[in-house]
């Protein structure tokens, strides 16, 4: 436009476009400035003759001969790491002569390779502690670095008996099976992760008996499987919330745990035996108002709902009651209210017993008096006699009505009807003062069963008193 006064003059100025169209590399996304002289030189023919100072990270050796695109991928230009594992992590596990994990040789590569070699093969360890000068410069490094004790044993007759303590990752169970390649696919030893889930993630994420995802499972597989274990189906959950005894441990998981649910299900016997409980009729457990609490009867470790076992310590079950089914004593499905006392269930017991007649005899309605809960029959009922001692001698082999003869009327006995006849008792009183023949006179004498004079007769060595 014939301007020559006031025109600008930095290169940006008229070639903006040029910077804005520059697409090896893109300057804008790039976010490289505007200053072209930073790496244009006024005094070049064309653009292509661009050199970038690439003061920060000095380009030498290898790192010179290489397009900028290959460390500055995708265009990123600032902001990129600068220590050499950074993009040489790859190099770092791969290497093999040595093997740099394996011999836990440090990430910092500065040491043996240096930024003006042209090649990683130039590396070289300054091998301060022992300086390598002739004939071992031209050694490889395994020619000296092998500590063969470590596995080899120096009684091993060969070298295929070697042995290695595995102790970070104890092998037992399926990993004692394996080769080592297995694990240490690549040759790498070291720093490899020793937690179940990091090679057992495919495992975890395909099971489904149960779906451990599905499940809400934690990936520690310790929790379930033991490292000893010959396989993953040995598994078993520590089910501690609800210990699985009897019939609850042979039931498959998804027997409780329908969908997959794991979380949050109810812990009570009635939460899943509710269906038992009210079709249960040995005995009608609804009908006799039982409650629904079911350990008050059957124990987690029953096998079968038939053991149960009911604590009657209202009432305790002994003798001839520990034997009855429970319809026995409660017909009709009754179990609440029944009365206790003996006489309540045993009064036609009572009025039909005829040795002794209770009723003629007068006998109270307090059975416990001669019988016993734990009796097996009422024939073992003992009467305690403490008006005249009969649990000795002949008088415990006698029958009641032996000396109570009088039709069950125990007010009235006899000494001398059957036991004491007179030429007998005459003989055994000679010389005794007042002496009558009468049973009212003998229990008179001897109220425990005991003679009033010595053990003998009197004239056959004691003394009359």
């Amino acid at each position: 436009g014939g301007v020559y006064q006031g025109l600008p003059s930095d290169c940006v100025d008229c070639h903006l476009a040029d910077y804005q169209e520059t697409d090896d590399p893109d300057h804008a996304a790039s976010g490289f400035p505007t200053d072209c002289v930073l790496c244009h030189a006024a005094t070049s023919p064309t653009w292509e003759g661009a050199t970038f100072d690439h003061a920060e990270f000095q380009l030498v050796g290898t790192h010179a001969t290489l397009d900028c695109a290959e460390c500055h991928s995708g265009g990123v230009y600032q902001g990129l790491p600068s220590e050499c594992v950074d993009c040489h992590s790859d190099r770092y596990q791969q290497a093999t002569d040595p093997d740099h994990p394996a011999a836990g040789f440090g990430t910092d590569c500065e040491p043996c390779h240096m930024a003006s070699d042209p090649s990683w093969d130039d590396g070289r360890y300054p091998h301060s502690i022992y300086p390598l000068v002739a004939a071992h410069v031209e050694q490889p490094c395994n020619a000296c670095h092998t500590d063969c004790e470590l596995c080899h044993a120096a009684t091993s007759p060969t070298w295929e008996g070697a042995t290695f303590d595995h102790a970070d990752f104890q092998l037992v169970g399926v990993h004692a099976t394996l080769d080592c390649a297995q694990c240490h696919s690549g040759g790498v030893y070291q720093g490899l992760p020793s937690e179940c889930v990091d090679c057992h993630l495919d495992d975890y994420q395909g099971a489904d008996d149960p779906d451990h995802p599905a499940a809400g499972f934690g990936t520690d597989c310790e929790t379930c499987h033991q490292g000893s274990d010959p396989s993953w189906d040995e598994g078993v959950y520590p089910h501690s919330i609800y210990p699985l005894v009897a019939a609850h441990a042979e039931q498959p998981c998804n027997a409780c745990h329908a969908s997959n649910v794991f979380q949050g299900l109810p812990s009570e016997c009635v939460d899943c035996h509710l269906a038992d409980y009210q079709n249960a009729d040995d005995p009608d457990h609804v009908a006799a108002g039982f409650p629904t609490d079911c350990e008050l009867c059957h124990a987690a470790s029953s096998p079968t709902w038939t053991g149960a076992t009911f604590d009657h310590s209202e009432f305790q079950l002994v003798g001839a009651h520990a034997t009855l089914d429970c319809d026995s004593c409660h017909s009709s499905g009754v179990y609440q209210g029944l009365p206790s006392e003996c006489v309540d269930c045993h009064l036609a017991d009572y009025q039909n017993a005829n040795d002794p007649d209770h009723v003629a005899a007068g006998f109270p309605t307090t059975c416990e008096l001669c019988h016993s809960a734990s009796d097996l029959s009422w024939d073992q009922g003992q009467f305690d006699h403490v008006w005249f001692p009969i649990n000795s001698g002949d008088h415990r082999n006698l029958e009641c009505s032996e000396c109570h003869p009088s039709s069950g009327n125990f007010s009235i006995f006899t000494c001398t009807t059957s036991c004491h006849p007179r030429s007998e008792t005459d003989d055994e009183h000679d010389g005794v003062a007042g002496y009558v023949y009468s049973s009212a006179a003998c229990y008179s004498c001897h109220p425990d069963g005991e003679s009033l004079f010595g053990r003998t007769r009197p004239g056959r060595g004691s003394d009359v008193r």
